[in-house]
C-alpha cells in the first residue's frame, strides 16, 4: 500500500525502512514491525484510498503484541530447558556416586 501511495524513492515510503526486514532477529523484525505500524497509523488517511483502515491497523497491533509474547515464551522456555538439563545431569551424578560407592562396597 506505501508503494502504491508513494514512489520508492520519496521519504514517506522510505521511512517505513522496509528494506532487509526479513534478514533480520526476531527482536529486531519485532521493532522493525512496531515503527511499520506507526508509520502507517501516521499516513491512515493517505493509504485509505489504497484499502488501508484503522480495523487492519488494530489488527496489526495485536499480531506485535502476540509476536512479542511469544518471543518472551520463547526465551523463558529456553531457560526452563536448561534448568531441567542440569537437574538430571546432577540427579543423574548423584545415582553415579551411589553405584560406585555400592560397588566400592561389594569389592571390599
Amino acid at each position: 500500500m506505501a508503494q502504491n501511495t508513494w514512489s520508492t524513492e520519496s521519504g514517506e515510503y522510505r521511512s517505513f525502512d522496509f528494506d532487509g526486514i526479513n534478514q533480520e532477529s526476531d527482536a529486531e523484525r519485532l521493532l522493525d514491525y512496531g515503527r511499520v505500524h506507526r508509520r502507517a497509523t501516521i499516513y491512515l488517511a493517505t493509504m485509505a484510498p489504497q484499502g488501508l483502515t484503522a480495523e487492519m491497523l488494530d489488527g496489526v497491533d495485536n499480531d506485535i503484541t502476540a509476536y512479542q509474547k511469544k518471543i518472551i515464551n520463547l526465551k523463558s522456555f529456553g531457560v526452563d530447558r536448561n534448568i531441567a538439563t542440569q537437574d538430571r545431569r546432577r540427579k543423574g551424578n548423584d545415582i553415579y556416586a551411589e553405584l560406585v560407592k555400592t560397588g566400592n562396597t561389594g569389592k571390599t
